[in-house]
C-alpha cells in the first residue's frame, strides 16, 4: 500500500511539516515541525533539506485515519535521529545532496535609499528579490520582498517598469536587515500588503505613468 511519507500541513499559525516514522497501525503515525512559508517554498524546491528545516525544533504528533489528519498526545522539544530524514535529503530523492541551510541573501544594488536602504535588489543564488522597506525599528529594517525576472529587475532599474510591478500578482516573503545581515522572517502573503506597496506607475525616483507589468510574453511573472 502507498503511503504518503511526507506531508505539507495548513493550519491557522502556518505550515507544519510532517515526516511518516510509522505505519504500523490503524492509524499512520508522522511527527511534524512548524516551518515557515519560505522554508516550504525552498523546500519544494529542493533548495534546502528536510532535515535542515526541522532540526533542533520543537515536534508534535499527527495522526492519520479514516476520519483524516488529528493531533496526537505525543510531543518534544526537539527531533531525535529517528524521527528525521538524513542530512542532504531533499523532497526529490533522485537529485543528489540538498543544503541543510536556507539559501543566504546577497545585496546586489541598493535602488532606493533614504536613511537606509529602502528599496534594494537581493539574489539567492537563484533567484532575484526586489525588497521594500515595510518599517524600520530597534531590531532592524524590515522588508516586503517578491522574486523578480531579471527582465523586470532591469526594466524597473532603467525606470521603464514602476516599482510596484515587481511586488504585485505574486507572493511576498517578509525579510530584515540586522547587523547580521539580510535574512528572511516568518512573514508572509498571498499578496502584497496595499498599505506597503508603492503607488501605481511610479519609478524609483521621479518617473510617473510607467507600466505596472511587462507583457507576460517578454519576461514571464515568476511562479
Amino acid at each position: 500500500m502507498r503511503y504518503d511519507l511526507v506531508l505539507a500541513v495548513d493550519t491557522d499559525e502556518g505550515p507544519l511539516l510532517a515526516n511518516l516514522i510509522d505505519d504500523d497501525g490503524p492509524e499512520l503515525d508522522y511527527v511534524a515541525t512548524r516551518i515557515t512559508e519560505i522554508e516550504l517554498l525552498m523546500l519544494r524546491e529542493n533548495r534546502v533539506s528536510l532535515y535542515g528545516v526541522c532540526k533542533d525544533r520543537p515536534w508534535v504528533q499527527i495522526l492519520s485515519g479514516k476520519d483524516g489528519l488529528r493531533f496526537g498526545a505525543a510531543s518534544g522539544d526537539s527531533l531525535v535521529d529517528d524521527h528525521m530524514a538524513d542530512p542532504g535529503t531533499g523532497i526529490d530523492y533522485i537529485i543528489g545532496a540538498v543544503p541543510d541551510v536556507m539559501p543566504a541573501l546577497t545585496e546586489v544594488e541598493v535602488l532606493y535609499e533614504f536613511d537606509g536602504p529602502l528599496i534594494v535588489a537581493l539574489h539567492d543564488g537563484k533567484d532575484h528579490w526586489l525588497a521594500n522597506c515595510s518599517s524600520m525599528g530597534p531590531d532592524g529594517l524590515r522588508y516586503s520582498a517578491g522574486r523578480v525576472s531579471a527582465a523586470e529587475l532591469d526594466a524597473i532599474r532603467d525606470e521603464k517598469l514602476s516599482v510596484r510591478a515587481a511586488l504585485t500578482d505574486r507572493p511576498w516573503f517578509g525579510m530584515i536587515l540586522d547587523a547580521a545581515g539580510y535574512r528572511f522572517t516568518d512573514a508572509y502573503g498571498s499578496e502584497y500588503p496595499e498599505r506597503d506597496a508603492p503607488l501605481p506607475g511610479c519609478g524609483l525616483y521621479d518617473k510617473e505613468e510607467l507600466p505596472d507589468r511587462l507583457e507576460p510574453e517578454t519576461a514571464p511573472l515568476p511562479t
